[in-house]
């Protein structure tokens, strides 16, 4: 079988499919179909100034020979050709290559489909198409393949990467016994990542380790930043901690830099806290101020108040304000640590320096809290600890403490904890305090009508949520007159029930077959209640009203009095 026949059998199933997916790039750049074309007269113009300009960088005796090459010989023109194209000159290498085939009529040969093949690493103008065009082009004019031919090939598709024509070429170069150079594996490597072919990638690169070859520090850079870029990691810290721990400290900042950015960006505890603490509290990289928001909030999940105090203390030494969000991840970290005082301590400074501590603020520490029955009463005296030291708690951690008891329905604790709040909270109770107390009362209208005169003691004015917890504790009540009583009065105020109390009214009503259960209908309306909720209520007494199962929708719920 002919060399070429050989060459087409290896190549031809792989090159023709790249080149019928990947479009040729214009001839101005050397990447066409044929070789040949440019011993057409017309190929050869001058190099001129502005061309020259835009030419990539070369020496002033490469420039002097190309735009001159009468003056030399073609062996000196060939010399200077593999130059200009192994520096990606692709103007230069394009006027020589026209020079030799036009003005000189030489054939086409090796040296010249080396360089040729070899142009196409220029990032814009380069391209796969055109690689595999021109070794298409030497197996049909019976010019086998070279080994730097192939491992020019090879560093063509590591900057357009081509997977079937850089199998075809490697699978040719094992049937001709040719040993594949360090450099050659590196554009391998280059090759499969840019492919997004990370696993065939890292097996790369491991054999090559194997075999002992000096893996360029690049080339760990380009696979961290690429597994990056692709969100994982995990394979990425894998490659750094093995290099750490082979004592081989060749990773660069960039790399360090782009792989927190990641990594805490995906709150990967793990990867976030080694780069943190062998990088950036060492000083040798500054993350931004993003940056340090997202290492705070996987630091927060995660419990590590280490690494949250760190954060704290880098954005301290910047001198830059501390932001209300950057407060509550710190809380939530200590929560997630149980370290529990320390949480609220922070709470404490938040209020000290004037920002809003609320409900929001305090949400992970209330579901701490509300986890075992022990957990409100041990919470509430490290508010106290806190009050005796000195500190100004939040209203909202008294709050805290008060929702964790109701949650394990210790009423009678609940209660305690706001006749001890002025002890914690020298300013005393606010509206929200009664109601998220009311919220629990229902069936215990004793406590709630103490609550309400303990508001009107103290001056504070209820608002639309506290009568509409009210008239719910009233409804559930054998005598529900109050409810309507409340009503009137809250109506006096400006405020209305909301839809569902509304709809709680109607059925109170219809149980007792009370006729102001049609009334309620008329006073959603009063109260601008959406039409399609009062037909919701309106279908339910219809339905209903004057049977037993109206009956049945209020029951007593107050097991002391069962």
């Amino acid at each position: 079988m002919s060399t070429a026949a050989v060459i087409l059998e290896t190549l031809g199933s792989s090159v023709r499919p790249s080149l019928s997916n990947a479009p040729l790039r214009t001839s101005k750049a050397l990447s066409t179909a044929s070789l040949r074309r440019f011993a057409l007269p017309t190929s050869r113009r001058p190099l001129s100034a502005p061309r020259i300009q835009r030419a990539h960088q070369s020496s002033a005796a490469v420039a002097e020979e190309v735009t001159k090459p009468s003056r030399k010989s073609s062996a000196q023109l060939k010399k200077s050709l593999h130059k200009v194209a192994s520096e990606g000159n692709v103007e230069m290498a394009h006027h020589i290559i026209s020079d030799l085939l036009a003005v000189r009529r030489e054939e086409p040969d090796l040296d010249m489909y080396a360089a040729a093949i070899l142009v196409n690493t220029d990032a814009q103008l380069g391209s796969a198409g055109a690689v595999g065009a021109l070794v298409k082009e030497m197996a049909d004019s019976g010019l086998e393949p070279t080994s730097e031919i192939c491992h020019n090939v090879l560093k063509a598709l590591a900057v357009h990467p081509d997977y079937l024509l850089r199998e075809a070429i490697l699978e040719y170069m094992r049937q001709r016994w040719i040993s594949i150079t360090e450099d050659g594996k590196h554009d391998i490597a280059i090759g499969l990542l840019r492919d997004r072919q990370f696993e065939f990638a890292l097996e790369h690169i491991e054999a090559m380790e194997a075999d002992g070859i000096a893996i360029q520090p690049w080339l760990y850079d380009m696979v961290i930043h690429m597994l990056c870029d692709a969100e994982e990691p995990d394979e990425a810290f894998r490659i750094v901690r093995e290099r750490a721990a082979a004592g081989k400290n060749s990773v660069s900042k960039l790399v360090y830099y782009r792989l927190l950015d990641v990594a805490s960006d995906m709150q990967n505890h793990e990867v976030t806290s080694f780069v943190w603490s062998r990088q950036v509290s060492p000083g040798y990289i500054i993350p931004s101020a993003g940056m340090c928001d997202n290492v705070l909030a996987t630091a927060a999940r995660h419990g590590d108040a280490r690494l949250a105090s760190d954060v704290f203390r880098l954005v301290g030494e910047r001198r830059q304000v501390l932001t209300q969000y950057q407060y509550e991840m710190l809380v939530d970290t200590y929560v997630q640590a149980r370290d529990i005082e320390k949480a609220a301590s922070v709470l404490c400074i938040m209020q000290e320096n004037k920002f809003v501590v609320n409900e929001y603020s305090t949400r992970r520490l209330f579901r701490w809290a509300r986890g075992e029955i022990v957990r409100p009463k041990n919470l509430f005296k490290v508010l106290r600890k806190l009050a005796k030291e000195g500190r100004k708690v939040p209203i909202a951690l008294v709050h805290v403490a008060m929702e964790a008891s109701l949650y394990q329905k210790d009423i009678e604790y609940a209660i305690e904890q706001y006749k001890a709040l002025n002890s914690v909270c020298p300013g005393g109770p606010s509206t929200e305090t009664f109601n998220i107390l009311l919220r629990s009362l229902h069936g215990r209208k004793d406590l709630a009508m103490y609550l309400m005169s303990e508001m009107v003691e103290r001056g504070i004015r209820p608002d639309h949520l506290t009568y509409d917890r009210l008239l719910l504790i009233c409804l559930v009540e054998e005598d529900y007159e109050d409810a309507f009583l409340h009503y009137r009065e809250m109506r006096k105020r400006g405020y209305s029930p909301r839809s569902g109390t509304f709809g709680a009214m109607a059925k109170r009503c219809a149980a007792a077959n009370d006729e102001r259960a049609w009334l309620v209908l008329d006073m959603m309306r009063g109260c601008g209640i959406e039409e399609s909720s009062v037909r919701v209520v309106e279908t339910w007494l219809k339905k209903y009203y004057g049977t037993h199962l109206a009956k049945s929708a209020y029951t007593k719920k107050n097991p002391q009095k069962k």
